[in-house]
């Protein structure tokens, strides 16, 4: 499946795109099967989620499939759309995200649920700095916290930060409006790390491995971090909690023991009034508590019996010495018999009384049931823990579990996955925001312990890619960093410009006075010991490579990380590169990542050319003087050596079919500026500095708005011979 960006200034011309392609192919037939191509989700809203008949092998080996696979290709890269799996998108729909609303996703990556609230947060970026927005995304993998930054850089956002922390360890940050650390973000999404027993449809493969004693050993790490999730929640903010399980020890009861310890400070939002169109079913309020781990430590000794009993038959038909039977058999070694899992000392409960069917099929399947808390013996209340057993009839009557939604494979033909918004309506949690995390780290050894021991332990195996680096068929696993210890290598401290390095970069640029030089960050490569890239150091001592871009409620977060510990991976958006040049000193050079914040501030080095020449540049890296305008050729005349900013306004004028012209009621101001970053040189030409997909982006908008021309080559020299 995929989604279109709603936002996207043009999205009914990729509608209008993918609608041509799909009436050419029609019903087509792979492996014998008729299958419509494309689908439409219809609880997506504004009909801009669809699903793909056919999977990512077939997309990619049938060749009427071809022209829609490149299609898919090219508007993913470019991020036009996002590839991930139907009900993967439904947890942003329930945060209801607002585009100025502080946003923190605990466990983001691969990102393509960060991306779909970096959509809605993206509408606040040419508001005033009060009204903007701002995703925090943090992962416990600092691999795959940078694998968040490759998903995310094909919004363009600078609302976005990337942090790594255990999600249960995030940091306090200060929210100065009320004074304390508790409640920062408007909205947060805990996609926690579960079984995974809701991808069966995808992955088969989990089948062999799952037990019920995965949603036991899984359950005190994701109420950890849903714990945590509310304490950093504002009062009126809502927070998402979802898994890609069918367990209730993983759902439910999560959320049941949520509201418990609320204190009345918490109540559950009925997911479906933000996705009335989806198919899905209530939560449950009642369930039962099994343990099936002694029965599979039966069937592994079993398992491992035989193999003994085989190898020790081999070893004989070679020798019946009694050397060999000696060395073979040891008499501390279980026999299969005698090991044999037996359902009466595991399950000494009258059968009589259990009406349910089911129920009595897994007591007599050796599976432990537990009545209640009281009947978990000592040796199994680290494990079964009380939070797990369901709700009593009053507190169900209160909370309202059916409330949670439950999408289930066979309703809307996706995977399994549970979700729960819940509102914070007051302040009354138990434990204050800055004290949890101390308590908590205590129990996180042997909580870790046993979700990291888990092979069949996932976030969510929900996303799709037609990229392999993107493909979550691997398991989520929590980081075996401490969140207690110092920054890990590979991040940096993001730290404001120095006040001289920035007049020499207003000086070489013309700055406008009415640009924030405080938006402006480096990061000190010096904290990483295996950055990539070569460091920076100018006669001046100074060591960094980037200048960063950070909007206001980015920067704020960093300041409200009073204590420090907040550890970053990036953010914001790269605006400057820092060159070191041969007598030691240092220029900064524009890049084309953050050029569209910088270009309305450039009073020099700044170039206005027509819609010809725009077209000439992209469609060649270097550009002759000869294929440019008279007034663009004179204007770069007048630039010395270097960077340079080619900007093209749009011109309705310019529109090649004047009788179809686009509505540009819904398109903003920046979207109608085209930037490029260009290198002058010595002789008369110049070289376009954007990279493939920035180029690819630019060509798509043109087009859109039926501005996009064929290239004009510069004339052939005439060559002249004479005879001798």
């Amino acid at each position: 499946c995929f989604h279109m960006n709603p936002d996207f200034a043009f999205t009914s011309v990729l509608k209008k795109q993918l609608f041509d392609i799909t009436n050419k192919l029609g019903n087509i037939t792979i492996d014998d099967k008729i299958i419509d191509p494309i689908k439409l989700l219809p609880w997506y809203p504004l009909e801009c989620g669809y699903k793909l008949g056919a999977d990512r092998r077939q997309i990619r080996r049938v060749p009427e499939l071809e022209e829609l696979h490149k299609w898919l290709i090219k508007h993913t890269d470019n991020g036009n759309i996002t590839r991930q799996e139907a009900v993967s998108m439904i947890p942003p729909l329930a945060l209801d995200v607002q585009p100025h609303h502080k946003c923190l996703d605990m466990c983001a990556a691969p990102g393509s649920k960060t991306s779909q609230i970096l959509e809605i947060i993206n509408r606040s970026a040419d508001k005033p700095v009060d009204q903007q927005g701002v995703v925090v995304a943090n992962d416990s993998d600092t691999s795959r916290a940078y694998m968040l930054v490759h998903q995310c850089r094909r919004t363009f956002s600078s609302q976005l930060l990337i942090t790594t922390h255990k999600g249960q360890q995030f940091p306090a940050l200060w929210n100065e409006n009320i004074n304390t650390f508790n409640g920062y973000f408007d909205r947060v999404l805990c996609d926690v790390p579960c079984s995974g027993d809701g991808t069966l449809r995808k992955n088969p493969m989990i089948w062999g491995k799952w037990a019920i004693y995965s949603g036991l050993s899984l359950h005190p790490l994701q109420l950890l971090i849903a714990k945590r999730g509310i304490q950093l929640l504002k009062v009126g903010g809502i927070m998402v909690y979802s898994t890609c399980s069918m367990n209730p020890y993983e759902n439910e009861a999560v959320v049941a023991e949520l509201l418990r310890s609320g204190n009345s400070s918490l109540e559950l939002v009925d997911v479906r009034e933000f996705i009335p169109l989806f198919k899905s079913r209530a939560g449950l309020s009642s369930w039962y508590v099994l343990d099936d781990s002694e029965l599979i430590n039966k069937q592994r000794l079993a398992r491992y019996d035989e193999k003994k009993q085989a190898k020790r038959q081999r070893l004989e038909s070679i020798s019946d010495t009694k050397e060999t039977r000696e060395i073979e058999v040891n008499p501390n070694d279980a026999s299969i018999e005698s090991e044999k899992p037996n359902n009466e000392s595991s399950n000494p409960i009258d059968l009589s009384h259990i009406e349910d069917p089911y129920l009595r099929d897994c007591i007599e399947a050796g599976i432990t049931y537990y009545p209640d808390f009281s009947s978990v013996p000592p040796s199994r209340i680290s494990k079964v823990r009380k939070s797990v057993f369901p709700p009593s009839i009053d507190e169900a009557a209160i909370w309202h579990l059916e409330r949670c939604m439950r999408c289930v494979p066979h309703d809307e033909d996706t995977g399994g996955f549970f979700v729960a918004a819940i509102r914070k309506v007051s302040d009354r949690i138990k434990t204050n925001v800055k004290e949890e995390v101390v308590e908590t780290i205590d129990q996180e050894a042997e909580v870790e312990a046993e979700a990291l021991a888990m092979d069949e332990t996932s976030k969510g195996n929900n996303e799709e890619s037609l990229i392999d680096t993107n493909n979550e068929s691997n398991s989520k696993k929590s980081s075996k960093e401490s969140g207690n210890k110092p920054l890990m290598k590979g991040l940096s401290d993001f730290k404001p410009l120095d006040k001289e390095i920035y007049q020499k970069i207003k000086s070489t640029y013309k700055l406008s006075d009415d640009f924030d030089e405080n938006s402006l960050y480096i990061r000190e490569e010096s904290l990483s010991s295996n950055s990539k890239g070569p460091k920076v150091v100018t006669s001046d001592n100074q060591q960094f490579k980037t200048i960063y871009y950070l909007t206001l409620p980015v920067r704020q977060i960093l300041q409200a990380d009073r204590e420090q510990r907040l550890k970053v991976v990036t953010a914001g958006s790269k605006v400057f590169e820092r060159k070191l040049k041969s007598n030691g000193s240092a220029e900064y050079r524009l890049l084309q990542e953050g050029i569209h914040l910088l270009a309305p501030y450039l009073t020099t080095r700044h170039v206005y050319v027509t819609i010809q020449d725009y077209c000439n540049l992209l469609e060649a890296g270097l550009v002759s003087f000869q294929t440019l305008s008279d007034n663009t050729v004179k204007s770069l005349n007048q630039q010395f050596e270097g960077v340079i900013v080619l900007t093209y306004n749009y011109d309705q004028n310019d529109v090649i079919d004047q009788t179809n012209l686009f509505d540009l009621s819904t398109i903003s101001s920046t979207e109608l500026s085209f930037h490029a970053i260009c290198w002058k040189g010595t002789s008369r030409s110049i070289n376009v500095m954007c990279g493939k997909v920035e180029i690819e982006v630019m060509k798509h908008k043109l087009e859109a708005l039926g501005l996009l021309r064929p290239k004009i080559s510069a004339p052939k020299r005439e060559v002249t011979t004479v005879s001798i």
